[in-house]
C-alpha cells in the first residue's frame, strides 16, 4: 500500500502538500487562506498504481480570533506588525502525522498549537464507518443493486446475488398481500393529498409565472409612458430657464457696454440706477475692476454685501474659463448667505480677447421656474459638478449641496451629454430621470418622477382578469389531480403497511407488481430487501453480543473468528499502587471522581496506541495488542503497547500533581508487560459473549504487574517483550533481594529511545 498524502486546502480550494519524500514540510499560510479562522486537513488514499482512490477529511487547522486577527491578509501585505502562520509537518513511516503552529515573521516564530492523527486509523475508522452507513442505511437498498448495497466481503456479495434470484424465482408461486396489506391502512394525509397540493402548487406556480410575465409588459408599457412624460416636462422646464437665463444676460451685457461706453461718472451712476431701479432679479453686476450693486434688492434679500468682492477670487477658475469665452453658473448661496447664483459671461473686447462679466442672480426665480411642473415631478438646476443651484428645498440650496446621489444628476456630469432620459433607483425607490443641459453644458435642468407616482390603472385590471381565469382554470387542475392519484394510493398503501410490519420484525412480507412502472419495481425491490434486512439483521444480532464494539464491527467485516484460534499478543495489566490505602483517605464522591481521571487518561492512551480494553476490574485494566486490533506484526504491537504505557505515566504524573494542589493523595501506576501466545475468541452465555483472551500469558502479565505494585518502579516487562522492544526502549533489570525467585527476568522501562 503506498503512503497517503496529506495536505491542506486553502480558501482559493488551492491543495497544498504537508509531506515531502523526507516525510516533513514547512508551509506558510496568511488570513485569506483561512475559511472561518479555520483551514482543513485532507488525507488522500492512493491505489497500487499511486492514483488517488479517496480523500478523506481528518481535522482542521483552527486559530482563535487574536490569532487570526494578527495574520497578514495575504503575501503582498506590508504591514510589519502582521504576521505569517507557519505550519510545521512531519509523518512517521508507521503514519503519525505531527503538525506544529508557530506566528511570527522572518526568524521569529512563536508555538502556538498543536496537532497529531494516526492517518492509518483515521482512514481506517471512515472506511468502517460508510460501511456501516450503507449497511444500516435502508434508502441504499432502494437506490443500488442489492449486490452493491452492502459493503462485506465478496463472498457475501456472492450470496445475496443468490438469495435474490431465489426471491424472484419465488414470488410467481407465493401469495400475493398486495390488496389484503393496502386494505388495513388508515392514512391520516394520504399521498393523494400530496399529489393535489403538489398538481396545485405547480398549477399555482406556471399561473404566477404567467400573470407576472402578462402584467410586467403592461406596467412596462407604463412606465415608458412616464418616462416619455417626464422627458417632456423636463424639456418644457429647460426651456423657460434657459430663456430667463438668456434674458438676464442679455440685459447685463447691454448695461456694461452702455455702462462702459460713458466717461461721466455721474451719468454713469444715473445709468447704473436706473438700471437697477426695477431690476428684480439681477443684484449685482461684477467685472476685474467694478462692483455694480443693485441696494435694494442686495437688502431685500439678505445678501451679504462683504462677500461679493471676493467673489472673482473664489472662483478663479471659472473668471480664468470664462477669459477664454466659456460661460458657467456657480451657486454663491453659502457664501452670501440667501439664495443666489453667479453667472460667468464672456463679453468680446478688442481683438480676440474677452471681458469677463459676472452677474449675481436671486435663484428664487428660477426655483419657481422649477415648481411649475407639479407636485408629480421634481425639477431642479445643477452645475457641472452635480451641485444644486435652484429648485428642491431651500436648505439644500443654501448649503449648496451635492446631488451627484441621483444617478441621472451623476450621468450629467461624467458623460456631458446635451440631453438624457433613464431609470434608476434610490433609497430603494425607483425613480425616471432626465435632463437637459445649458449654457453649453454649464449646468443642467433634472427632472425626476418617483416610480410610485404613477398610474397602473389599466394593468390593475388586466391582472384582476387574470387572476380569475386562473382560479377556473384551478378547479379543473384539481379534479384531474384527484383522478390521476387514485392509481398510486393503492400501490403506496400496500407499501406502508408491509413497512410496519418489517419495523415490528416481520420480514416475511409477499408483495406481488401489478405494474411496470417505478411504483411497481419498488414493491419488488421491497421484497428483495426484506430478506436482504432478514439476513443482515441476524448477523447483526449475533455480533453486537460482544462486549467491545470496535470488535463486533471488526466481527461484521467477517475479520474475526468466531471460534477459538491462537495468537501472539502482548498484553498490560495496570492499576493504581496503594489504591485502598488512598480510598480510605477520600470521601466516596472523591473516590469516584479520582477513578473517572485515572480511567479517562488510561482509555485515551489505549485508544492512542491501538489497544483493546479487554476488561476493567475496579482500579485493574488489563489491555491487549495483537487481537484482535494489530498493528501488523508482534514486534509493532509490542512497541504500541510500551508507548501506551510510557504515556499513561506522563498523562498520570500530571494527574498527580493537579491533585497535590487540591490537598489530595497524588497517584502512581503499576504496569506489567508481557508477550505471549493465548487462545482467542468469544466466550459467554447464549445471552452475552465477551470477545477475551486466556492463556498463561495473561497469568504472567499478572505476575508482573503485582510485582511493579510492590517495586519502586513504575512499568517492568518480561524478556520475552524486550526482545521485541529493545531497538527503542531503554530498560534496566530490576535486582530483587535474596529471598525472590532467581529465575525472575524483570526490567524496568526508562524512555523510550527513538521513533518507530
Amino acid at each position: 500500500m503506498n503512503k497517503p498524502i496529506v495536505g491542506i486546502r486553502l480558501k482559493d480550494s488551492t491543495f497544498v502538500p504537508l509531506i515531502d519524500k523526507e516525510n516533513k514540510k514547512t508551509v506558510y499560510v496568511c488570513k485569506s487562506d483561512f475559511v472561518n479562522r479555520q483551514i482543513p486537513v485532507y488525507v488522500c488514499r492512493l491505489s497500487e498504481k499511486a492514483e488517488i482512490e479517496k480523500i478523506y477529511k481528518i481535522g482542521s487547522v483552527e486559530l482563535n480570533q487574536e490569532h487570526y486577527e494578527s495574520l497578514k491578509e495575504n503575501t503582498d501585505d506590508s504591514d510589519n506588525s502582521k504576521k505569517f502562520a507557519k505550519l510545521d509537518a512531519t509523518c512517521s513511516d508507521d503514519g503519525i502525522f505531527e503538525l506544529e503552529v508557530s506566528l511570527g515573521i522572518k526568524t521569529d516564530y512563536i508555538h502556538v498549537k498543536s496537532y497529531e492523527a494516526d492517518i492509518y486509523k483515521e482512514i481506517n475508522e471512515q472506511e468502517f464507518a460508510e460501511r456501516e452507513e450503507a449497511l444500516l442505511d435502508y434508502g441504499d437498498f432502494i437506490k443500488r443493486k442489492v449486490t452493491t448495497a452492502i459493503l462485506l466481503p465478496e463472498d457475501d456479495a456472492k450470496n445475496i446475488l443468490t438469495e435474490k434470484e431465489s426471491v424472484e424465482s419465488k414470488s410467481s408461486s407465493d401469495l400475493d398481500e398486495y390488496y389484503e396489506l393496502a386494505q388495513k391502512v388508515k392514512i391520516k394525509k394520504p399521498v393523494r393529498r400530496k399529489f393535489i397540493k403538489f398538481a396545485v402548487f405547480a398549477f399555482l406556480f406556471a399561473a404566477a409565472a404567467t400573470i407576472y410575465f402578462v402584467f410586467t409588459l403592461f406596467r412596462d408599457s407604463a412606465n415608458i409612458e412616464a418616462q416619455t412624460r417626464n422627458s417632456d416636462k423636463n424639456t418644457y422646464a429647460a426651456a423657460k430657464i434657459d430663456s430667463e437665463i438668456s434674458s438676464i444676460i442679455e440685459r447685463s451685457e447691454f448695461f456694461y457696454r452702455l455702462y462702459l461706453a460713458q466717461s461721466n461718472n455721474e451719468l454713469k451712476n444715473k445709468i447704473r440706477d436706473s438700471f437697477f431701479a426695477g431690476e428684480k432679479t439681477i443684484a449685482a453686476v461684477l467685472t476685474q475692476d467694478d462692483l455694480l450693486k443693485n441696494d435694494k434688492l442686495i437688502y431685500s434679500s439678505g445678501i451679504k454685501e462683504d462677500t461679493l468682492d471676493s467673489l472673482f477670487s473664489t472662483y478663479k477658475a471659472d473668471v480664468e474659463n470664462a477669459g477664454k469665452g466659456n460661460k458657467s453658473i456657480r451657486n454663491i448661496s453659502h457664501i452670501v448667505k440667501s439664495c443666489s447664483a453667479l453667472i460667468f459671461y464672456p463679453v468680446k473686447s478688442a481683438g480676440a480677447k474677452y471681458d469677463v462679466l459676472g452677474i449675481v442672480i436671486n435663484s428664487d426665480h428660477l426655483a419657481v421656474l422649477c415648481n411649475e411642473n407639479g407636485n408629480e415631478n421634481l425639477t431642479f438646476l445643477v452645475d457641472d459638478k452635480g451641485n444644486i443651484i435652484a429648485g428642491l428645498d431651500f436648505s439644500m440650496v443654501l448649503s449648496s449641496q451635492n446631488m451627484c446621489d441621483y444617478s441621472i444628476v451623476n450621468n450629467f456630469v461624467n458623460d456631458k451629454s446635451s440631453k438624457m432620459q433613464t431609470s434608476f433607483s434610490k433609497d430603494e425607490e425607483k425613480y425616471y430621470g432626465a435632463f437637459k443641459s445649458l449654457m453649453s453644458g454649464s449646468c443642467a435642468v433634472i427632472t425626476v418622477t418617483p416610480a410610485s407616482k404613477i398610474d397602473l390603472k389599466k394593468s390593475k385590471y388586466v391582472l384582476s382578469t387574470l387572476c380569475f381565469l386562473a382560479l377556473a382554470e384551478l378547479f379543473i387542475v384539481i379534479i384531474f389531480a384527484w383522478i390521476t392519484s387514485l392509481k398510486i394510493t393503492i400501490p403506496a398503501k400496500a407499501l406502508i403497511s408491509a413497512t410496519d410490519r418489517v419495523s415490528a420484525g416481520d420480514y416475511n412480507v409477499k408483495l406481488k407488481s401489478h405494474s411496470k412502472d417505478e411504483l411497481g419495481t419498488l414493491v419488488t425491490k421491497f421484497s428483495m430487501m426484506c430478506q436482504s434486512l432478514l439476513k443482515h439483521e441476524n448477523i447483526k444480532m449475533s455480533f453486537g453480543k460482544f462486549g467491545d464494539e470496535r470488535i463486533s464491527q471488526i466481527a461484521m467485516n467477517g475479520k474475526v473468528s468466531l471460534g477459538g484460534e491462537t495468537k501472539f499478543v502482548t498484553t498490560l495489566f495496570v492499576s493504581i499502587k496503594n489504591f485502598l490505602d488512598i480510598t480510605d483517605k477520600l470521601t466516596a464522591t472523591e473516590v469516584v471522581e479520582l477513578l473517572s481521571k485515572y480511567m479517562d487518561v488510561v482509555f485515551k492512551c489505549v485508544s492512542e496506541n491501538k489497544g483493546c480494553i479487554d476488561k476493567v476490574i475496579g482500579d485493574e485494566v488489563v489491555v491487549i495488542w495483537g487481537s484482535p486490533l494489530t498493528s501488523g506484526t508482534p514486534k509493532q504491537d509490542a512497541i504500541d503497547c510500551v508507548k501506551c504505557a510510557c504515556a499513561m505515566k506522563q498523562k498520570i504524573e500530571s494527574v498527580s500533581r493537579e491533585l497535590r494542589r487540591e490537598n489530595k493523595p497524588a497517584i502512581k501506576l503499576a504496569c506489567g508487560i508481557h508477550s505471549g501466545p493465548v487462545v482467542a475468541g468469544q466466550i459467554g452465555s447464549s445471552d452475552r459473549k465477551e470477545y477475551t483472551c486466556i492463556g498463561r500469558t495473561l497469568k504472567q502479565t499478572a505476575d508482573i504487574k503485582g510485582r511493579a505494585l510492590l517495586s519502586d518502579k513504575d512499568i517492568l516487562i518480561t524478556q520475552d517483550t524486550l526482545n521485541l522492544v529493545q531497538d527503542v526502549c531503554a530498560a534496566e533489570k530490576v535486582a530483587y533481594d535474596e529471598s525472590s525467585d532467581a529465575s525472575l527476568n524483570d526490567y524496568a522501562v526508562i524512555r523510550m529511545t527513538g521513533d518507530r
